[in-house]
């Protein structure tokens, strides 16, 4: 799986382990990273490191803080700084390096076997939770559901035992990945549990106004009316931070109101309102706390879901959708006889760009490239396919184009997209780029698609070697 985490056995954990270091990310990912943890079970406390790195391990305070945290840094800061990545993993033999796809030994290096944890990208909370578990000494079998019943709360009503209509509930609770269905089952457990008569599942998404309804059960048209209204009135107020039980307010042919916030990270919160025909007593349900880690479980997957066709840095599609989808339009191009160009393209110099500057640097390098090859920017029309592909390269496929005309107009373009104008110029910096692009086509170049994604590699890496700024034709194939 491209998103386990590899982690060294043999090593004794330590179980004092309470804070993360965050050590020379680029701002998009540590954000990234820091949602993430903050999403998880008891989250630890994180600390971000952007400055010296070698002044800031001189700290002496530091050094005795760095034995109960745990750092966690990018390779490229690895392959940047060796002698700084070892005096870390002196102080903190723990020390967890982030990794992408490229083979440790073109990650790391000759330090590939120092590090004893290795996290690949693309993370997600699960691989944090078995990270900071290992690293805590414990297993990820005795994981806790979030506990909701400190001194804020009101006291939790538990099952006095597991019985078969309890464990059901449990199981509909978690088995839902799709959000819609998830709102759902969460709504009828927490209903059930609470004997309320109807209820209903709000959603608020961070940067939008107002609280959507997602789903509802046991209500009139009339009572939804009346519910929303009363759900405006408590956005006025001001954002609920903990549940709100046995309330006295009318809603349709209901006299009392429970409300129940799920906080889902830091991109939004649900709200799950229960409707009584009497008093319900104001105890807290006891499957809450699963209601709260289910929905912020499906809510995770949802966005990493929804992001695992996007490259983090630049924002266009990644390799895995290239894979999925150019079989598909090879196919299609085959039924209706046409023919599909495929452009290999990578700023030249950027492995050294990367070993004499910053981090963030070569990330904004990137993300400008992204966009002069985007149709936005109108190198490539809307109908074709921009593509994150290796560590610094870019595939544009372009539907219904020959060999000809891709060679004549549109990889001329893509040269002077990146030759004509300076990178971050805008930022105090200039840098003068040019850009080296390997040509194949379907079917001229190969019928099948994985070839032809090799014989344009290929004809990308002769482009680089013979000095760059220029366009190379990958060799024809029988294939």
């Amino acid at each position: 799986m491209n998103g386990d985490s590899v982690l060294s056995k043999g090593h004794a954990p330590d179980a004092s382990l309470n804070k993360v270091f965050l050590v020379g990310f680029a701002e998009k990912e540590r954000r990234t990273l820091e949602v993430l943890l903050g999403s998880l079970p008891k989250p630890p406390a994180v600390e971000v490191v952007n400055h010296d790195l070698p002044t800031w391990l001189d700290d002496k305070a530091l050094q005795q803080e760095l034995t109960g945290g745990l750092p966690i840094v990018p390779s490229i800061v690895v392959r940047r700084s060796p002698e700084m990545f070892e005096r870390l993993l002196a102080l903190q033999p723990d020390t967890c390096v982030l990794v992408g796809e490229d083979p440790l030994n073109l990650e790391l290096g000759p330090l590939k076997n120092k590090p004893r944890r290795i996290l690949k990208r693309p993370v997600t909370a699960e691989n944090l939770l078995s990270l900071l578990l290992e690293a805590r000494g414990h297993s990820a079998e005795s994981s806790q559901a979030p506990v909701v019943g400190d001194s804020q709360f009101p006291e939790v009503h538990a099952p006095q035992e597991a019985t078969p209509e309890s464990i059901d509930l449990l199981r509909k609770v978690y088995q839902p990945l799709d959000l819609k269905k998830a709102y759902a089952s969460a709504l009828l457990a927490l209903s059930t549990s609470a004997k309320a008569g109807g209820g209903a599942v709000f959603e608020q998404v961070r940067g939008e106004q107002g609280w959507r309804m997602q789903c509802h059960d046991g209500m009139e048209p009339e009572g939804i009316h009346a519910l929303q209204a009363v759900i405006r009135q408590i956005e006025e107020s001001g954002r609920i931070q903990k549940p709100v039980l046995d309330q006295r307010q009318p809603v349709g042919k209901f006299s009392h109101l429970s409300l129940y916030p799920i906080p889902l990270m830091d991109e939004g919160s649900a709200l799950i309102a229960l409707l009584f025909e009497g008093p319900s007593g104001g105890s807290l349900p006891w499957i809450y706390a699963d209601v709260i880690s289910a929905l912020q479980n499906v809510w995770i997957f949802t966005s990493i879901q929804d992001k695992s066709f996007a490259d983090p840095v630049t924002g266009v599609f990644n390799k895995r959708f290239l894979e999925i989808e150019l079989p598909r339009e090879l196919y299609r191009a085959k039924r209706h006889q046409r023919r599909v160009s495929i452009l290999f393209v990578e700023a030249d110099g950027m492995a050294d760009l990367a070993r004499n500057r910053a981090e963030d640097v070569v990330y904004r390098v990137l993300k400008e490239t992204a966009r002069r090859l985007s149709p936005e920017d109108g190198c490539i029309r809307n109908v074709d396919i921009l593509v994150k592909y290796g560590t610094y390269s870019f595939v544009i496929v372009l539907i219904e184009s020959d060999y000809q005309s891709t060679l004549k107009v549109v990889a001329p373009r893509v040269l002077r997209v990146i030759r004509e104008k300076p990178f971050l110029e805008g930022e105090g910096m200039s840098l003068s780029l040019t850009a080296s692009v390997g040509l194949a086509n379907f079917p001229i170049t190969s019928w099948d698609w994985k070839l032809l994604l090799a014989a344009g590699e290929k004809a990308l890496k002769e482009a680089q070697g013979a000095g760059g700024n220029m366009v190379v034709m990958a060799k024809e194939s029988s294939a």
